[in-house]
């Protein structure tokens, strides 16, 4: 009976929690040695896409009509909410222990970086045309008359 309880937990612990955001390859800080030093790692890759974030909303913003942005905006604020509660959620899981902050910093960077995705496949081709129409396009040199 020991030895069936021994294996299982051993075969239960070994295998990879890989659904969980803090394992997942792309985590800019899974190399991180301690808790501390991967929350540290955590918060600037957060900052680092939220910044990005931040920047792509502010060139896609002038570009929409009223109606447009008005909409990105809502939208924007409900996305808030769902990333907030998300990663409250998935911190929550860790029971108050020391995973949780980690755990919570790594959702936020992660659905950061995939709003960010999202928002690019939304708004690039929108951002490309309104600009070309919005900037006039150079006119070519009048060609020289040799005599």
């Amino acid at each position: 009976m020991w030895r069936a309880a021994f294996l299982l937990f051993a075969i239960s612990t070994s295998i990879p929690a890989v659904a969980q955001r803090i394992n997942q390859p792309d985590n800019p800080c899974t190399a991180s040695a301690s808790t501390r030093e991967m929350s540290d790692c955590l918060v600037l890759a957060w900052e680092a896409q939220d910044g990005k974030l931040n920047t792509f909303y502010g060139e896609v913003l002038p570009v929409l009509t009223e109606d447009e942005a008005k909409a990105l905006r809502e939208a924007e604020r409900i996305w808030i909410r769902y990333r907030d509660a998300t990663c409250d959620a998935e911190k929550s899981l860790y029971g108050g222990g020391t995973g949780g902050p980690p755990a919570y910093l790594a959702c936020m960077e992660a659905v950061t970086r995939n709003r960010l995705q999202e928002l690019h496949q939304i708004y690039d081709w929108v951002l490309r045309k309104r600009r070309d129409e919005v900037q006039p396009k150079p006119t070519p040199p009048e060609p020289t008359r040799v005599p």
